[in-house]
């Protein structure tokens, strides 16, 4: 199987992606393709990326063009992955992640290969209660969505990248759009793609094994415009967005 890992920033985080990366590369299973989706210029702040280098050998800095929001590192990777098998893991860029996680997605990728995989789940549109860690469960376990920040395996001949780049156009138009998760998990749902949580191998004490998060001050959670409300107003428009396509589907 081949892999392509892709994470997407915001610009004043661009230099403090060290530690994010560095897991990455200590990954057992490393992937076939490790890719940075830079835009020109940042929706959200209006702040243009800077021209970056000095990244460890492994880790390609792609401009990607449009920005998305954080769906850029998913979309970014639709944009040049073309064969239907390629295997693309999203990841955040503020976790520091567990040296066994693409080891993982990858065996229960090639088990359940009609699916997609990640380590913590929950309902549709339910935000992060009640959540499924992966180290409580022995077996697979179908969810509603996926949480994207633990790391989620998808195939590329999931999704029709001018359809998908179309909705997320509706989406902006309504201001910015940060529940990337929520939007994807809808994509996966209307078109009949189960989501599975899956059990790591390595499953030390406390629910998130392996897993660090690093702390920022530009976290979007924080700051002017973003925030919690911004992610809340997001999470009401996806669920009014599913509903409209659903319907719209059925007509």
């Amino acid at each position: 199987m081949r892999i392509v890992a892709s994470l997407t920033t915001l610009p004043g985080r661009v230099w403090g992606l060290g530690v994010m990366v560095d897991s990455v590369l200590r990954q057992t299973r490393r992937p076939d393709r490790f890719v940075l989706q830079l835009p020109e210029i940042c929706r959200r702040t209006g702040e243009s990326y800077p021209v970056v280098g000095g990244f460890p050998d492994g880790l390609e800095v792609r401009r990607c063009g449009c920005d998305w929001g954080p769906a850029t590192k998913l979309v970014g990777a639709l944009e040049d992955e073309h064969e239907p098998g390629t295997a693309i893991v999203t990841l955040d860029d503020d976790v520091e992640y567990a040296p066994c996680l693409l080891a993982d997605l990858e065996r229960w990728a090639e088990e359940l290969p009609k699916s997609v995989v990640g380590m913590v789940g929950g309902s549709m549109f339910g935000g992060y209660s009640k959540l499924t860690h992966g180290e409580e469960i022995d077996v697979p376990q179908a969810v509603g969505g996926l949480g994207g920040y633990r790391g989620v395996l998808y195939r590329r001949w999931m999704f029709d990248l001018e359809q998908v780049r179309a909705e997320l156009s509706e989406l902006w138009a309504e201001g910015p759009f940060l529940a990337d998760d929520t939007y994807f998990t809808s994509w996966l749902e209307r078109h009949g793609i189960p989501r599975r949580v899956v059990p790591p191998s390595w499953k030390p004490g406390g629910n998130v094994a392996g897993v660090g998060f690093l702390k920022r001050s530009d976290s979007i959670y924080l700051g002017p415009g973003a925030g919690g409300e911004a992610i809340e107003a997001s999470e009401k428009l996806m669920a009014r967005k599913h509903a409209e396509w659903l319907a719209g589907a059925k007509a």
